[in-house]
């Protein structure tokens, strides 16, 4: 089954995770991510709700959603790419809806290339990938 927690936090960040067939839920499951940001601002996002789990006692309003442990988030990206054709959707390229800025094409970076922009995860994904 997909990990709630990582879809509703990326969801929360601008990307929305949607099995490619609900009703079949067998180990084949295509994700379709479609990003409702652009993939900068998604990365930026989720960012500050990892940087503002360090950094707790500066309590400043800018970022308006609750911070996360990177641990945990950690944690969690290991169980949700466990999968495999989860991990294999996250190495393709994700869609945008179309009111996402033009600038870009239609479609944009894989998740994985997204989540590798996050300066809070790159070593622990980087480190990760090479082992997969």
């Amino acid at each position: 089954k997909t990990n709630m927690f990582i879809t509703r936090i990326l969801d929360e960040c601008g990307l929305e995770i949607k099995l490619a067939d609900e009703e079949n839920m067998n180990n084949n499951d295509e994700l379709n991510l479609e990003l409702k940001v652009d993939q900068g601002i998604l990365a930026k996002r989720l960012s500050q709700r990892l940087r503002s789990s360090s950094t707790t006692a500066n309590n400043n309003t800018t970022t308006s959603l609750p911070s996360i442990p990177l641990k945990q988030f950690e944690n969690e990206l290991i169980s949700f790419f466990s999968n495999d054709s989860i991990f294999r959707s996250s190495l393709l390229p994700t869609s945008s809806t179309d009111d996402v800025s033009p600038l870009r094409s239609q479609q944009q970076d894989s998740l994985m290339r997204i989540l590798l922009c996050v300066d809070e995860l790159q070593m622990f994904l980087a480190k990760y990938l090479l082992k997969r």
